[in-house]
Parts: C-alpha cells; sequence; structure tokens
C-alpha cells in the first residue's frame, strides 16, 4: 500500500512539474519572441537599441541559469529555488503587464510632424524606462534560476535504486518534458504571439 502511494506521489509531484515546464516556457516565449515589437511600438526605442535590448534580454536569462543551479545546488535545493524564483519571475511578469496596460507608465505616442512628413516620437526615459527594466530583468533572473531546476526536481521524484520499474519512469519522464518544453513553446510562438500582435495594433 505503501509502495502504492509512493509512486502516486511520485507521479504526481512530476506531472506539476512538466506542467510548470510548460507553462513557463510559453510565458518567457512568448515575451522574449515579441518583446522587440513592444520595444519599438510602444516604448520607442530605436532599432538597434531595441535589438539590444532583447538579446541582452534572453542572454541574461540563459547565464542566470548558472546562478539558479549554484543556488540549488550549495544552499536552497530545487523545490526551494523554482518556489522562491518562480514568484521572482511572476513579479515581472505582473509588473510588465501593468506597465503595458497603463498609459502613464508609457511615453505619449508619436506626432504626426507634418512639416517634415513624418512622426515624432518621445523615447522612453526616467521613471518609465525604470519600471520597463525593472520588470523585464525580474523575469529574466526569475526564469535563470527556475530553468535549471525544474526538470532536475521532477527527476528527483524517481528512485531508480530502490526500484527498477522506476527506471523506466524515469525515462518516460525526460521524454515527457521534452514535449512539455515543446507545447509551450508551440503555444506560445502561435497563439500567444499572434493575441499580443493583434492588441497593440
Amino acid at each position: 500500500m505503501l509502495a502504492k502511494v509512493g509512486v502516486h506521489h511520485y507521479n504526481g509531484t512530476a506531472a506539476f512539474v512538466l506542467g510548470l515546464q510548460s507553462f513557463e516556457i510559453m510565458a518567457i516565449a512568448a515575451v522574449g519572441n515579441n518583446l522587440i515589437t513592444y520595444v519599438i511600438n510602444e516604448m520607442h526605442f530605436s532599432l538597434s537599441k531595441s535589438a539590444n535590448i532583447v538579446t541582452n534580454f534572453i542572454g541574461t536569462v540563459f547565464l542566470l541559469a548558472l546562478v539558479g543551479g549554484y543556488l540549488s545546488d550549495s544552499y536552497l535545493g530545487s523545490f526551494w529555488t523554482m518556489l522562491i524564483f518562480g514568484f521572482v519571475e511572476l513579479s515581472g511578469f505582473i509588473l510588465l503587464s501593468v506597465q503595458a496596460h497603463l498609459p502613464q507608465l508609457k511615453p505619449p505616442p508619436c506626432n504626426s510632424n507634418t512639416a517634415v512628413g513624418e512622426d515624432y516620437c518621445e523615447e522612453a526615459k526616467g521613471f518609465k524606462a525604470l519600471i520597463f527594466f525593472v520588470a523585464l530583468y525580474l523575469v529574466a533572473l526569475g526564469s535563470g534560476c527556475v530553468k535549471p531546476n525544474m526538470i532536475a526536481h521532477g527527476a528527483d521524484q524517481f528512485n531508480p535504486a530502490d526500484n527498477p520499474k522506476q527506471s523506466k519512469k524515469l525515462s518516460t519522464y525526460f521524454n515527457a518534458a521534452y514535449f512539455a518544453f515543446s507545447v509551450g513553446e508551440l503555444i506560445a510562438l502561435t497563439l500567444l504571439v499572434w493575441v499580443q500582435t493583434h492588441q497593440f495594433i
């Protein structure tokens, strides 16, 4: 009876991690892949500066994975690292959403300059730019530290040494983890990007 409960516990925890993996990659991919459009159209940064902002953001996410792995292995463990930095990432997404929806936190719309024949766009500066970058790098910090721990935490729920059947379940789990990653990425790059793009037109 206890063995059955243990197996159900393992499967339930691993399934939760797979769901978390799918939703996390969905959120970060949707933001990352549509970010340059938002930075140019809403924050009015130049194309070169916008491209730099996006590449710095994506690079920071992957570099911070080293920090997340170190904190997990040396101090917090995978569960607490995921929990703490999951809330950090969530707070970044919330702040980014608030900033995107409040006109007070964005530069004014572009004004048409009929004399020159082109639009004048005021670049986001000061407090507005600060809110945007704080939100963006909260997301980067949270996502970077969560990424290296999600799949590892799910794998920790299986113990092939005590139960040989767990070895096959572990192999299935890794296949399911890649599938969850791919599904999240697919939804982000189709449905979510479409919704974001049409919202800002």
